[in-house]
């Protein structure tokens, strides 16, 4: 069978897609930093939908909770970028 690839390329260990194993290592970082963030995030909805604007607004401004909140947005964004 004929190796069309490089020398550089059968070097870098990259596959067929040029992304290796790193990729593969990113979004399953990703993945599973989502599992208590989603748990998180279901406990958010639930707090922010019992209460009213002015509730919604105190939670969203304690600081714990804004960063949570970046958090699972930033690591989603990233993890459906990956995907």
């Amino acid at each position: 069978m004929t190796d069309f690839r490089t020398p550089l390329s059968r070097a870098r260990g990259n596959g067929a897609a040029g992304h290796g194993a790193a990729h593969w290592v990113a979004e399953r970082v990703s993945a599973i930093a989502l599992i208590p963030l989603t748990f998180w995030m279901i406990y958010a909805a639930l707090v922010i939908s019992r209460t009213d604007y002015q509730g919604a607004v105190a939670f969203v401004a304690y600081p714990v909770n804004a960063v949570m909140i970046v958090l699972v947005l930033a690591v989603s964004g990233w993890h459906m970028h990956a995907g």
